[in-house]
């Protein structure tokens, strides 16, 4: 059985004030999200799969919103808005500042193919590497200074 998860901060888990409808709805709003702060699913969607009124979710929308928890714009007529997490690190949850700088290097440093990686789903970011690989990956990291030898 194939198994995926989603992270959330304990300080929101914890916080009271957000409703619990509101709170699944946050939460299937991360679930979208895949190294970057920005997911797109539509209003219907997450109607659908909630299992509530577009109405609703509109209202989740507005209090998490108003909790400072997303911002969201329109993309267009027909387009799904965009909604940005606030707050979000894009590779990694740790606010320590070493690993704030070594990210943001990572995200403009790296190739394409490698900036994609997720740390958290294994089938997603293909991180099964042969031992070529990760050495080849190694030199690339010391290359951009992103590794001590």
């Amino acid at each position: 059985m194939k198994r995926d998860f989603t992270q959330i901060p304990n300080e929101i888990i914890k916080d009271k004030n957000i409703p619990d409808g509101a709170f699944r709805t946050y939460l299937l709003l991360k679930s979208y999200k895949y190294g970057s702060s920005k997911v797109f699913p539509s209003q219907n969607t997450l109607a659908a799969i909630r299992g509530k009124t577009k109405k609703t979710i509109i209202t989740h929308l507005k209090i998490l919103k108003d909790k400072n928890l997303i911002t969201y714009k329109k993309r267009g007529f027909s387009a799904s808005n965009q909604y940005e997490l606030i707050g979000e690190e894009n590779y990694t949850n740790d606010n320590r500042e070493s690993m704030k700088n070594y990210t943001s290097k990572m995200k403009k440093n790296l190739p394409l193919s490698l900036r994609r990686l997720q740390p958290n789903n294994t089938e997603t970011n293909n991180t099964k590497m042969s031992n070529k690989g990760l050495e080849k990956l190694r030199k690339k990291l010391i290359e951009l200074g992103l590794k001590k030898p």
